[in-house]
């Protein structure tokens, strides 16, 4: 064989191993000298809107409707104690208009007046009785420290009468505060500023503690309750924008 042809034949060969090799060695040069790479946060864009300037000003409004006027307190009047009704004021009709305090109506108060004397009555005969007790308590202690017979027992010195004494006294003063009570009770007063929306009793008719005598409205604070509108709202004044 010639030695041309077979040196054609290498050369032939090795053309694509250099061709290989040429590219590796130039994709290694990119690779080597290529810049880095800079990081930048996203960027947000915001949202486009539209925007305009207001002024405040006061709008009055019409609404046309139907309702009923209640007040929001309202209470029945009802004694204490029981009794006949001696006195009841002219204003004591309904629609009739009370302040706070005045007085409505007036319960018979012989009983709890006679009350009140026997329980003034008992306090007095307390009163003695514990006087009584404390000067035989000092008396007893007198005499013991006299005859000197050492320490001497509660019994000696009187002290459970004197116990009994003093409560038999605190037990009679709040009967007597209980029965001054119900002695105020008889006086039936308005509890607010109110009016009369109907009453249930009159003069003469005896009543008994917790009955019905009247159902009473403030008239200090009122509810309007409305129906559903019953026409076109009007509104007065206009607003800038």
């Amino acid at each position: 064989m010639p030695a041309k042809s077979v040196k054609e034949r290498i050369s032939k060969a090795l053309l694509p191993v250099a061709v290989l090799a040429a590219g590796v060695c130039a994709g290694a040069v990119v690779y080597t000298t290529k810049p880095p790479v800079e990081e930048a946060p996203p960027e947000i864009k915001p949202r486009a809107v539209n925007t305009m300037a207001v002024a405040v000003r006061a709008v009055s409004m019409t609404v046309a409707s139907q309702g009923t006027v209640e007040a929001r307190q309202a209470v029945n009047l009802v004694p204490q104690v029981s009794g006949a009704i001696t006195w009841v004021s002219d204003k004591f009709v309904n629609g009739g208009i009370f302040v706070e305090g005045e007085r409505i109506l007036q319960i018979d108060p012989r009983d709890y007046e006679l009350a009140v004397v026997s329980a003034e009555a008992r306090v007095a005969d307390a009163v003695q009785q514990l006087e009584t007790v404390r000067a035989q308590a000092e008396q007893a202690i007198a005499e013991w420290k006299q005859l000197d017979r050492g320490t001497p027992t509660a019994l000696a010195l009187r002290k459970p009468q004197l116990a009994g004494a003093e409560a038999a006294l605190k037990s009679a003063e709040a009967e007597l505060l209980k029965a001054r009570l119900q002695l105020e009770r008889t006086h039936i007063s308005a509890p607010f500023n109110g009016i009369i929306i109907a009453k249930q009793v009159d003069r003469g008719q005896f009543v008994t503690s917790g009955s019905q005598l009247a159902e009473i409205a403030s008239a200090d604070e009122m509810e309007i309750r409305l129906s559903p509108c019953a026409g076109p709202v009007r509104r007065k004044g206009k607003t800038n924008s």
